[in-house]
């Protein structure tokens, strides 16, 4: 059928559980570091990705905690939104603060981005410098490299070694490798070939927290394949 224009908030949360307790303890909370709000044209000739910093300072409106409780309304920051009151709250924050309906959203936590990079066999990037950061764990020489899963959450995170240490630097760090991400799903034939696209949606339902509308292996097959015709730029 003819498809309809998407917006996708795309969360990615640091949730530190599951092996990953070295990228910093995990203290229970969970906090959005990348919050991504993607815009899929009707007839999907464009997509257009805003990152939202996860400082910037936003009206979080009344939200529901975990334990039920409802925290009031607030001016603080917008990651606050999803520590808070998850997913439903960091939503109604960026529906306040665009005027966006937000058709679905899509949290990935560390384990599930390293599986659906090692699901493609790694993703390519160009790394200006070398890097040597503590904090994310990472070595990576100067140049143009492939990064496996666990490299490329480093690189991703990364924050204190690359350029200036800034989280809008970090974001569009975030965007070039998404970019990179997606070339190579597109490029090498993964999504017409079953063998190499079921192992890759399997890693992503696997690690994915979605709205009943994309939590199905035939509902994000059917956006990525409507995603076919757009260009990566």
């Amino acid at each position: 059928g003819p498809t309809e224009a998407e917006n996708i908030l795309l969360i990615g949360s640091d949730n530190r559980g599951s092996g990953n307790e070295k990228y910093g303890e995990d203290s229970g909370t969970q906090r959005s570091d990348t919050t991504i709000l993607l815009h899929l044209a009707a007839d999907r000739s464009s997509a257009t990705a805003v990152s939202i910093p996860r400082d910037l300072m936003a009206h979080v409106p009344d939200c529901t905690r975990p334990d039920g409780s409802t925290k009031p309304g607030r001016f603080e920051q917008f990651n606050c939104a999803f520590q808070d009151g998850g997913a439903a709250c960091t939503i109604r924050t960026v529906e306040d603060m665009t005027g966006v309906r937000i058709d679905h959203h899509l949290i990935v936590d560390f384990t599930g981005f390293k599986k659906m990079v090692d699901a493609v066999d790694g993703v390519e990037v160009c790394v200006p410098e070398p890097v040597h950061d503590t904090k994310a764990h990472l070595d990576l020489p100067a140049g143009r490299q492939k990064l496996n899963g666990e490299q490329a959450l480093g690189y991703v995170r990364a924050r204190y070694s690359i350029g200036d240490g800034s989280d809008t630097q970090r974001m569009e760090r975030q965007q070039d490798f998404l970019a990179s991400l997606i070339n190579k799903v597109r490029s090498n034939g993964v999504l017409l070939n079953p063998l190499k696209l079921y192992p890759l949606l399997q890693a992503a339902t696997a690690s994915l927290t979605a709205d009943p509308g994309l939590d199905s292996l035939s509902e994000l097959y059917s956006l990525v394949n409507s995603l076919q015709k757009t260009p990566s730029d």
